[in-house]
């Protein structure tokens, strides 16, 4: 199964729309987007949920975060993405992409901006997953993740 982009700016717009009013739901609702769009990567991974509760525990952290809040934020995504690449193994040794920085780059905290962020969010988020390469192990052909 290839990535979902519309899967995830569905979900972020249903935040945009009724956002979290705690940091569990907070967390919940960002972790289920990035979930829903990105934890079913090809190459397949056996880890996503994983990566999913280790995203979800530093999007915790990140609510209510002025200070540091978009860090942890691309933090999460960032652990996200590492945690999906041992489960590709035995068939793909993955490397996974690095840095992310989406909430960095989509500043979008004016108003009238309901329905942008979910789109600008999947603009910069899905390239950065495919960045991520595996390996195919009997082979040595080499993937982006899709």
């Amino acid at each position: 199964m290839a990535f979902n982009a519309g899967a995830f700016i569905s979900s972020v717009t249903q935040l945009e729309n009724n956002p979290p009013g705690d940091a569990i739901s907070f967390a919940s609702g960002w972790a289920d987007a990035f979930y829903a769009g990105f934890g079913k990567p090809s190459p397949p991974t056996l880890t996503a949920e994983v990566g999913k509760a280790q995203m979800q525990g530093l999007f915790l952290a990140a609510y209510q975060n002025d200070n540091n809040g978009k860090n942890l934020m691309n933090s999460g995504v960032s652990v996200f993405a590492a945690q999906m690449a041992p489960g590709m193994l035995p068939l793909f040794a993955a490397i996974p992409p690095m840095g992310y920085q989406g909430f960095a780059q989509v500043d979008l905290d004016g108003t009238g901006t309901i329905g942008l962020l979910g789109p600008a969010l999947a603009a910069v988020t899905l390239p950065w997953f495919m960045s991520g390469t595996a390996v195919q192990t009997a082979t040595g052909a080499t993937t982006t993740w899709m």
